[in-house]
């Protein structure tokens, strides 16, 4: 059965795929075409092919050295305290900067390190600030300790490497070269002056050697490219997925489905295949069109493992558009909400990897944030790229950057994700189901009676829900006594904040029979016949349907429901036909029968020949007809229609008349109207709401007698009507009759029952005084269920008070002045102008803030943060010595000396060991 359900649910997606020929091509098209155009320019992104490729590991090279004179020196240097020795040293020292223009004789007083910091916010890139700690008498002290401060952010709390990069960096000695020429100057001063002696070492600084690329050289620019373009191209996608998920539940369809026995998880799984598709093409097309070809953007990466992880990428994109999705509950924002949603859930996945301290566990830990997983596939790709390694079964379970976690570490979090989003979307679709769902509370989930789905007979909770309304007996007709009962209503009420729609409704409707709900609008018919379907949730009671309780064995219940909601409710991609046979699959029916059928109910319906038109393009009757014939489809045994015949014309009317008499014996109907004729003509039982109070429930007949509205008699008299002489003539032998309504030529009286006996010489009188009494003709007949329902319900105040605007007064009571010219225009600008103001505050808040001041907000933070200088922080003291390494996992760092022992040096640094390797780029490799 869910098989078919399912194929049910597809076929329906597939038609309005086929509708959206736009949208639809879109879908597919917008993933992959990003990916198409890289693929089309790969030559220039990528000029090496496949074969020219590096191929030997051992291939080493060198940067060029160079000597710290190459890179300059501050243009200026304030130092403190002035001393005569600190004044010395820094004079020697300008003399090293040779090549500068600018003496260095400016000093700067100073007391404490927050003057440092506010004068260092100040300075130029090429200016510097030195602070000497331990020079202020007359000697040299033994060793000279001192500090740099530069306005260049030199990350001193970090002490190890911030990208994966093993090429040379192109600002390698730019931003360290003049920090270290005047760290040299000032050294080598320093010691000139305390040996006498001129120190004639000279400084050359070179990179570490590095390995050649075997794959591309732009692969960190080709990761950086795929990790956005993956995110971009989903953004159609998601944005689709979540308006369709959120139309369905805001116009009601989806619980109008669920009321035709669809499962949730039918509906959802639905909606994933329908998704699928487009997943699917996307991560095909990226995987064949990143590692194929002759020049591939990708030279080792195995294709399946891209095409599988990305294919986990889309099923949590697809998870997070349902847990978005009930965000609101209006799908007058859905575009917006949604775009916001996906942005909102980039932005950490875009700031993670570029923090500057990222240890171990924070990295796992961003690993649970949306998107990120995907950061690491392509953070993986690049450094296996890099080295010319391929990522396939045996590199993608081990980490090779340490900003990222394994491939497959990837892929479970993808996985992780996906399940937690779903799970997410199932809880919310039961505790924010929504405008039309019945809401469960919130701990649900901890509740015996959710997950025990052992029935509930409606004996076992006749103790529980003691409480009756007060309830007048003369109206209520005594139950048949063994008539099986099809839907039980007990004790029922319902609480909306700002008033009480039902109170205390208890109500038993038999099956096989049409109970006629009556009652003024606002008396809560709709809202107790959405509680008897599960739309809206009960504040008190219970709700039986054929025994099952319409809470918590909800699946049982919509298996037996048809149901014709008071406002339509269609999809607005479906034709007419499709709508009924889309119903009447669902509630059994074959493909190959089911068009006949639905033919067939829509001619007795008198709209098959707008079978092939969609029901945007329908009348207000055709689509109550409509809306009636998704009801009647299929084998739904108990129908509740808010009012059917709503806006249909008689001859349709009575024509549906006959259709709901001929359900009778074999469905439980319950019908409302405002018709009192349709109540009366249709209904096996009658039962009248009135302020959320049930007042009368039984057979029509029953309600007649019972509030003795008896017969009605009506005269058509010539001329204006003699109403004493009449009045005199019938109660003379009905003397209980009284007056009902005089018009210009017709008098009517209301005649008890009980009176019935004294009919006929009542008759033989009137005939007598015809001529006399100036009677034309004389009616008689049994009284309406409209006056039953008027007597019921007739403390409605219906008095209409006079408005005071059209209230008549004399010219001197008026005190309204006229304005003319600008004065007419000024306030007519005011008025309109707070009734815009009204209207954006009370409805359009939403628009307002995400259309316009988010933008706004957004333009001036971007402008302040691109045009503003970024406010230098105090770096952490940084003592330039090998203990700053104490902490470091891997302290292995390549060296090379040439013809020189080392034994002075292993001797010099007792905690480091040091290791002899005559594979240099294994060495490199392995660190």
């Amino acid at each position: 059965m869910s098989g078919k359900v399912l194929a049910i649910l597809l076929w329906k997606h597939l038609i309005v795929r086929k509708r959206k020929y736009i949208r639809t091509p879109i879908e597919f098209l917008a993933p992959i075409l990003i990916i198409i155009l890289i693929f089309v320019f790969r030559h220039d992104i990528n000029p090496i092919p496949r074969h020219q490729h590096y191929t030997e590991l051992n291939d080493v090279d060198e940067t060029q050295p160079f000597t710290w004179k190459d890179v300059g020196n501050p243009s200026i240097v304030l130092y403190t305290p002035e001393t005569p020795k600190t004044l010395e040293l820094m004079k020697l020292v300008n003399e090293k900067f040779s090549n500068n223009s600018r003496r260095l004789t400016t000093f700067l007083p100073f007391d404490d390190l927050s003057t440092v910091f506010n004068i260092t916010k100040n300075l130029q890139y090429d200016e510097a600030i030195v602070i000497f700690q331990n020079v202020s008498g007359d000697t040299w002290p033994e060793t000279l300790n001192y500090t740099i401060r530069m306005k260049n952010d030199f990350l001193t709390a970090i002490h190890t490497s911030l990208d994966n990069n093993p090429s040379p960096h192109r600002s390698f000695g730019e931003i360290y070269g003049k920090f270290m020429a005047l760290q040299w100057a000032i050294d080598t001063s320093y010691l000139e002056l305390l040996t006498g002696k001129e120190v004639k070492l000279n400084v050359t600084l070179q990179e570490f050697p590095y390995v050649k690329h075997r794959g591309s050289s732009n692969s960190s620019m080709i990761a950086d490219w795929m990790r956005t373009v993956c995110w971009l191209s989903m953004l159609l996608p998601f944005m689709f997925l979540m308006t369709r998920l959120l139309e369905e539940r805001a116009t009601g369809i989806q619980e109008l489905m669920k009321m035709m026995g669809v499962q949730t998880e039918m509906l959802s799984l639905a909606h994933v295949i329908n998704a699928l598709a487009p997943g699917l093409v996307f991560a095909a097309v990226t995987a064949i069109l990143l590692t194929v070809g002759d020049n591939p953007l990708l030279v080792y990466a195995s294709g399946f493992i891209i095409f599988v992880t990305l294919m986990f990428y889309y099923f949590t994109v697809i998870s997070l558009a349902f847990a978005t999705s009930y965000l609101t509950k209006s799908t007058q924002y859905a575009v917006s909400l949604s775009v916001l949603a996906y942005v909102v859930l980039w932005i950490p996945a875009m700031q993670v990897p570029q923090h500057e301290v990222a240890p171990p566990s924070l990295v796992a830990l961003a690993g649970l944030l949306p998107h990120m997983p995907l950061t690491w596939l392509w953070t993986e790709v690049a450094q296996l790229e890099k080295y010319g390694q391929a990522l396939s079964f045996g590199t993608m379970f081990t980490s090779h950057s340490t900003q990222s976690g394994s491939v497959f570490a990837a892929i479970v979090l993808m996985l992780c994700q996906t399940i937690f989003f779903f799970l997410l979307s199932w809880y919310l679709d039961h505790v924010y189901p929504g405008q039309y769902g019945q809401s469960l509370p919130w701990n649900f989930i901890c509740q015996k009676q959710y997950w025990r789905k052992n029935d509930v007979t409606p004996d076992e909770l006749l103790e529980e829900l003691e409480e009756v309304a007060e309830q007048d007996q003369r109206y209520f007709e005594p139950e048949p006594i063994g008539q099986e009962v099809g839907i039980k209503i007990m004790n029922v009420s319902k609480v909306f904040p700002k008033h009480r729609a039902l109170h205390n409704v208890s109500l038993e409707v038999h099956k096989g029979e049409i109970t006629v709900l009556l009652g003024h609008n606002g008396a809560g018919k709709t809202t107790l016949m959405n509680i008897i379907t599960g739309m809206l949730s009960a504040t008190q009671g219970k709700v039986f349907v054929n025994g099952a309780d319409v809470t918590s064995q909800r699946s049982t219940v919509r298996q037996h429901l048809g149901l014709c909601p008071q406002h339509n409710l269609f999809f607005p991609d479906l034709t007419v036909l499709e709508h009924v046979m889309f119903f009447t699959l669902l509630k059994g029916g074959t493909f190959a029968k089911t068009r006949i059928s639905s033919e067939s109910l829509l001619d007795k319906l008198g709209i098959l020949d707008k079978k092939n038109s969609m029901s945007s393009e329908l009348s207000g009757g055709m689509k109550r007809r409509l809306q009636l014939a998704c009801a009647l489809a299929g084998s739904a045994d108990v129908l509740i229609l808010d009012e059917p015949t709503s806006g249909l014309d008689v001859e349709t009317r009575r024509e549906l008349w006959d259709l709901l008499l001929a359900l009778r014996g074999t469905r439980t109907v319950l019908l409302s109207t405002h018709f009192m004729e349709e109540a009366d003509a249709l209904g096996d039982r009658v039962a009248a709401l009135h302020s959320g109070r049930l007042r009368c429930f039984a057979t029509p007949l029953y309600l007649k007698k019972a509030i003795g509205t008896g017969y009605r008699l009506t005269f058509t008299t010539i001329g204006t009507p003699k109403q004493e002489a009449i009045t005199r003539a019938v109660t003379s032998h009905v003397p209980d009759a009284n007056l009902k309504e005089a018009t210009i030529n017709s008098i009517s009286y209301n005649l008890p029952a009980a009176s019935s006996d004294k009919f006929p010489q009542l008759f033989t009188g009137l005939e007598n005084q015809r001529s006399e009494l100036g009677i034309d003709s004389i009616g008689v007949g049994a009284s309406t269920l409209e006056e039953v329902f008027l007597r019921l319900c007739s403390d409605v105040d219906t008095t209409l008070t006079q408005d005071d605007v059209d209230g008549v007064g004399s010219e001197s009571e008026r005190t309204v002045k006229r304005v003319t010219g600008f004065l007419l225009y000024l306030r007519q600008f005011k008025v309109l102008f707070k009734r815009q103001l009204n209207y954006v505050i009370y409805k359009k808040m939403w628009f307002l803030i995400l259309q316009v001041i988010l933008p706004l907000l957004m333009i001036v933070a971007f402008t302040l943060s691109s045009n503003s200088e970024k406010e230098l922080l105090m770096d952490k003291l940084l003592p330039l010595n090998l203990d700053v390494y104490r902490n470091t996992g891997d302290r292995r760092v390549l060296y090379s000396i040439h013809d020189a022992p080392l034994r002075p040096l292993t001797d010099r640094y007792p905690d480091v060991l040091f290791q002899n390797t005559s594979d240099v780029a294994e060495g490199i490799y392995i660190i």
